[in-house]
Parts: C-alpha cells; sequence; structure tokens
C-alpha cells in the first residue's frame, strides 16, 4: 500500500465509514421512537458538540479511532427492536460497499476499491460476536438478544 492510500485510509476512508456505520445505528434507534440518540465519533479531546432536539452529535480529535452510537428511551426496547439497531450499522456498510463496488465499474481506482473493501470488512468484523473488555460487537448484542 502506498503512503497516499495509507493516509486516505486513515483520515478519509476509516471516518467515513465508521460515521455511516454508527449513523446507522442511530437512524434505527430514532426510527424506533428512541427519546434520545447519541452519535460520538473519535477520541481525545472534544472538537464538536452539536445537539437538536433527540439528536446529540460529538466530534472528537482523533475522529478515526472509532465511535459508537446509543438510543435511549423510557420504554426498554423490545428484542426485536435491540436486534433491528444492532444490525444496521453493519447493514449500511454492506450498502456502502455495494454501492462503492459498483461504481467501479464505471470509475475504477484504488481509492473508491479501498473505500468499498474497508467497508465490506467493517461490517464483516462487526457482525462477528465478540466481547473485549467493555466493548461488545453488533454480533454480540444480536445474539445476546435472541437468547434472552
Amino acid at each position: 500500500m502506498d503512503i497516499y492510500l495509507f493516509i486516505f485510509l486513515l483520515l478519509a476512508v476509516a471516518p467515513i465509514s465508521i460515521f455511516l456505520h454508527e449513523a446507522g445505528h442511530a437512524a434505527a434507534g430514532i426510527l424506533l421512537k428512541a427519546e434520545y440518540t447519541y452519535l460520538i465519533i473519535g477520541r481525545g479531546k472534544k472538537i464538536f458538540d452539536y445537539s437538536s432536539g433527540t439528536i446529540h452529535f460529538k466530534l472528537y480529535a482523533v475522529y478515526f479511532m472509532g465511535g459508537y452510537a446509543k438510543s435511549e428511551r423510557k420504554m426498554p426496547f423490545k428484542r426485536v427492536e435491540i436486534i433491528i439497531i444492532s444490525f444496521f450499522g453493519p447493514l449500511v456498510n454492506c450498502l456502502m460497499f455495494l454501492l462503492c463496488w459498483n461504481l467501479l465499474a464505471y470509475y475504477p481506482n484504488h481509492y473508491m476499491e479501498l473505500l468499498a473493501l474497508f467497508n465490506l470488512w467493517l461490517a464483516a468484523i462487526n457482525v462477528v460476536p465478540f466481547k473485549w473488555k467493555n466493548k461488545k460487537s453488533d454480533g454480540y448484542n444480536i445474539l445476546k438478544a435472541m437468547l434472552r
């Protein structure tokens, strides 16, 4: 991988893909009548904070180092709702992969290919059930909801 692709991966592909993934979770929460939806991107020093009604967005300086979305309401989400919210992140990444992969037929380049493949990887890794310290994958949340 040349340095330009690596920089593109770090500064554009990862943050865009992570944002879309977490926005998928947030959108599902909103569709399922969440009273509060939080979309957090990055780590470190907070550089942007926006709230509008029930939606709260925070962006941190190291914006390519992950993120999370959280939806809350007084009435607990049902099992199927938890599954839907958990599944929407990887679903958005799959749709992004398909879009980029199809665009490659018309605009072939390594940057689009990297964007497509990173979204496919992000979707795949997130549907695998695992728990590491306080971090739970979407697949873990789905499996946990199915088994309760």
